[in-house]
């Protein structure tokens, strides 16, 4: 019994997240679908990736706040392009070029010059 208390201190958020999750897949057969899961992984992608980006800096001792600027200035150019050409991948190269364009200003603290 004292591991299970032990346990649920330690981990609350485990617990309740996985209690939902149970009880919601027991009142949804949809829920705990493949096709669910693959749409709210396929949703999140760019959250999933940029916060393993994010822990990798943690870890090493450092914090970096401005991956959310370049991911929205990104994200922002990307649908004006794509919305003004048609075109996806002019608006993906445009994403990359933008990323690529603001991140070393960032980097070395010069990013009050580049907005």
């Amino acid at each position: 019994m004292t591991s299970a208390l032990s346990f649920l201190k330690t981990y609350p958020a485990l617990v309740i997240i996985s209690g939902l999750a149970i009880g919601f897949s027991f009142l949804s057969p949809y829920f705990a679908s493949a096709g669910n899961i693959e749409a709210i992984l396929g949703a999140n992608a760019v959250v999933m990736i940029a916060a393993v980006g994010m822990t990798v800096v943690f870890l090493a001792g450092g914090i970096d706040l401005s991956i959310s600027t370049v991911i929205s200035a990104s994200a922002v150019i990307s649908g004006l392009v794509m919305a003004a050409t048609g075109n996806v991948m002019l608006g993906a190269i445009a994403s990359l070029a933008v990323g690529l364009e603001i991140c070393p200003k960032v980097g070395d603290g010069r990013h009050q010059a580049a907005f």
